[in-house]
């Protein structure tokens, strides 16, 4: 059974078999893709209000997935300073030194592989245009990342400041641009 109506006030649709097809208003021709902006036909708006597709979203998802491979890496990394490096700890009580590892590093190192989660996701929902504040979220856990990995490092010993910039300012960087992309293309998410 064809059933027609209409899901904007000028772009007509059928139901055929369960499925919305949608119709051209110049050609008449049906219309198979939900998302479709132009009739593939005739290259007619589907409707008055036509959003103009940018590429913002695009680059905006390839800095997310790029700043998810740096903080899996800065993780990784941050996760291997923890096992290599240990300070001892003097006890004048006991005359005794003992290794004490410095825990801040093991917790840079799981935020580092919990923000690659989340960023890849972010990336992948950007270039597919959906769930815009999952995108927006994404990207600040991996632009918190960035920050934390530099205020361990900074403060654990005076040569390891310039590592902690190195490791975390590409990924507060990378983020915070692919943030900026994404956020100037809001209109575009469903």
């Amino acid at each position: 059974m064809l059933k027609r109506g209409f899901i904007f006030s000028d772009v007509p649709f059928f139901i055929l078999g369960g499925v919305m097809v949608l119709a051209c208003p110049k050609c008449n021709r049906q219309i198979r893709d939900e998302d479709a902006v132009y009739c593939p036909y005739c290259s007619n708006p589907l409707s008055t209000g036509a959003l103009k597709r940018t590429d913002f979203p695009i680059a905006g998802g390839v800095l997310l997935i790029i700043a998810a491979s740096v903080c899996v890496f800065v993780g990784i990394v941050s996760v291997g300073i923890f096992f290599a490096t240990s300070q001892y700890m003097y006890y004048p009580d006991w005359r005794v030194y003992y290794l004490m590892p410095r825990y801040e590093n093991l917790l840079a190192g799981a935020v580092g592989i919990l923000a690659f989660v989340y960023g890849l996701a972010a990336g992948i929902l950007s270039l597919k245009r959906r769930k815009f504040v999952h995108c927006l979220f994404g990207g600040s856990i991996m632009a918190c990342e960035g920050v934390l990995i530099i205020l361990v490092l900074a403060q654990q010993w005076p040569s390891l400041w310039v590592v902690g910039l190195l490791l975390g300012l590409p990924v507060v960087v990378l983020s915070a641009s692919g943030l900026l992309f994404v956020s100037v293309s809001r209109e575009e998410f469903r």
